[in-house]
């Protein structure tokens, strides 16, 4: 009886935080929790609902299912011929004590909208090939002043920063939030564009636009 009066009290403080819950569509006994974007594309929706698990003694944990990349983080690094000298600041993971349910929903929430920023950029780089812009693996190389460049990739948070370099991240960390808030803003065009009256049906599916971000 404890045990289960424990599993409701997480989930109701799951559902006063205002996260949507929902039976699972293949697990029709397991409630999940959709903290992904309703705007974001269908790859990303898709993977924005998480199984509410119970362990035995009650206690709720989050699983993402084997699509999940784990927790991570876009960085924006400064490099001066070649190398660091300012970073964007990395994201906590929390301590024990703050861990729970509603914590990890939270990175989960963080770390998919920065993947699909990350993958958004990337999409966005390989149109600006003229203007100096490089992708190289999972990295974006973009000109920032005379000798400097402007490295942006994806990182675990789990991983130490072993090269993590002593300058003033204040300029990374300023367009880290300014590509995210870009992104929001794209997840709103999406929204408008779809609650406009429907085009005529065509032959071909329109193609997914890429953000200006």
């Amino acid at each position: 009886m404890g045990r289960e009066a424990n599993y409701w009290d997480q989930v109701l403080a799951v559902k006063e935080k205002g996260w949507s819950l929902s039976r699972l569509p293949r697990e029709n006994h397991t409630l999940g929790v959709r903290y992904g974007f309703a705007e974001s594309h269908a790859d990303f929706r898709d993977r924005g609902l998480a199984a509410l698990r119970r362990d035995v003694d009650g206690n709720v944990s989050l699983d993402r299912g084997l699509r999940s990349s784990g927790d991570q983080t876009l960085r924006i690094r400064i490099l001066q011929q070649g190398k660091p000298i300012a970073s964007s600041t990395k994201d906590s993971k929390g301590t024990s004590e703050d861990h729970s349910v509603t914590q990890e929903i939270l990175q989960a929430r963080n770390s998919i909208f920065d993947e699909e920023l990350h993958l958004e950029l990337h999409r966005e780089a390989r149109n600006l090939v003229n203007q100096g812009v490089r992708c190289n693996g999972g990295r974006v190389l973009l000109p920032y002043e005379k000798d400097k460049q402007l490295e942006i990739d994806l990182v675990s948070l789990e991983d130490e920063d072993v090269e993590a370099p002593a300058g003033d991240g204040t300029i990374a960390d300023a367009i880290v939030l300014s590509v995210r808030i870009l992104l929001s803003h794209a997840h709103r065009q999406n929204l408008h564009r779809r609650s406009q009256i429907p085009p005529p049906l065509r032959e071909t599916k329109p193609a997914r636009p890429t953000y200006a971000l």
